[in-house]
């Protein structure tokens, strides 16, 4: 079994840092405030569980590592 160590605040701040940086720059067709209002109400929900927030951070890199989820 493949278990992920529960992502601190820190790498969450800076998980939502980096999305917020790579939209603002390369974002074109979607309305980035649009955009960063999505993301910075879904980093706002509380979670309740390690798994629901170790799933969200995994969540988070994969906007980063693959263009906003081809949303550009």
């Amino acid at each position: 079994m493949n278990t992920i160590a529960t992502p601190t605040v820190q790498q969450l701040v800076q998980a939502y840092r980096q999305i917020i940086r790579k939209a603002n720059k390369e974002l074109k067709y979607t309305n980035f405030e649009y955009f960063r209002f999505r993301v910075k109400s879904s980093f706002k929900e509380p979670v309740e569980t390690d798994y629901i927030k170790t799933r969200k951070y995994q969540d988070a890199l994969y906007l980063i590592d693959n263009n906003l989820g081809n949303v550009l």
